[in-house]
């Protein structure tokens, strides 16, 4: 991992795992039942977007759990 990737934001890392698996964000949000642009709050780094942080943090650790990332 190089310096520029463990400063990479959680909503990039997102993308980017997203993208290496091939999976469209519509795909991703019908798999886990969440609208599209959820995630693509997560992934533009913009979580208030989701509402309270309880909601925020569970879509974060349920869409890290679907690409096989770390929750943290």
């Amino acid at each position: 991992m190089s310096t520029g990737d463990a400063r990479a934001s959680a909503g990039n890392r997102l993308r980017a795992a997203r993208q290496a698996r091939g999976l469209a964000l519509e795909s991703a949000a019908a798999e886990l039942r969440l609208d599209p642009a959820q995630l693509r709050a997560l992934e533009e780094d913009r979580p208030a977007e989701l509402g309270a942080p309880v909601y925020a943090r569970g879509h974060l650790r349920r869409y890290a759990a679907l690409l096989g990332l770390p929750a943290e």
